[in-house]
Parts: C-alpha cells; sequence; structure tokens
C-alpha cells in the first residue's frame, strides 16, 4: 500500500510540475533578442537560451536581411506531429511579412533558462524547413 501510495504521489508531482505557467514576458524578450542577434561578430547566444544551433542563426540572419516588422506569439504545447512530441513547454512563433518561425522550448530547470527543441519555417503559406 505505500508502494503504490509512492507512485501516486510521484506521478501527481510530476504531472503538476508539467503544467507550470509560461513566463510569455521572458519568451517574448527570447525573440527579441534572437532577432537582434549579430552572427557576424560571433556573438550567437544570448542569455536565455542553453544554445542556438546554426540551422536557427542562418535563419535568422536571412529572417533580418528580408523582413521589416516582427510579431512575437506565445502559445502553450508543442507543434503537431510529426514535427512535436508533446515534450516543449510553448512555441515561439516570430511572425514577418516574409517567412514566420515558430521554435520549440522547453524550460530547463537546473540552467534557469530554456532549451530549443526544434524550429520550423513558414515561406507565407507553405512549410519551407524544419529542424
Amino acid at each position: 500500500m505505500a508502494r503504490i501510495i509512492t507512485i501516486l504521489t510521484l506521478l501527481i508531482t510530476t504531472l503538476s510540475c508539467r503544467n507550470e505557467t509560461i513566463d510569455e514576458a521572458r519568451v517574448k524578450k527570447i525573440g527579441q533578442e534572437l532577432i537582434r542577434i549579430d552572427t557576424i561578430s560571433g556573438k550567437s547566444s544570448i542569455q536565455e537560451i542553453v544554445y542556438i544551433g546554426d540551422g536557427l542563426l542562418s535563419e535568422i540572419s536571412q529572417l533580418r536581411t528580408k523582413a521589416t516588422t516582427y510579431e512575437f506569439n506565445i502559445r502553450p504545447g508543442d507543434l503537431k506531429h510529426p514535427f512535436g512530441n508533446n515534450t516543449s513547454d510553448c512555441i515561439l512563433a516570430i511572425n514577418t511579412e516574409y517567412k514566420d518561425i515558430e521554435i520549440r522550448l522547453k524550460y530547463n530547470h537546473d540552467k534557469n533558462k530554456y532549451d530549443i527543441l526544434g524550429w520550423k519555417t513558414f515561406i507565407k503559406g507553405e512549410l519551407s524547413n524544419s529542424r
């Protein structure tokens, strides 16, 4: 009986931790910093992200050369299969008149930062790229 109670307690704790509130202001700031990142000077990191891969840096660099306005949207959950697997906490969408990027984020409690699990881009109306 004690073992069942322990298992149930662990299960409830795990599920309740997954339902944490998303800090939308913090995630929006990540999007703003991604747009301002200077890949030419070698500064390819930001405070709130554990690691930014070269593919996403390249997409952001291309986006900056072709877009003039940016809108940031945050939504809980993950992208639909096959792009997501229900492991991200939220999606950061960077929408522009040229192309949209959706970035899968998961909060890393140990580092107090977000991990980028993957991303995909849309050239207005079609799927362009994904990682």
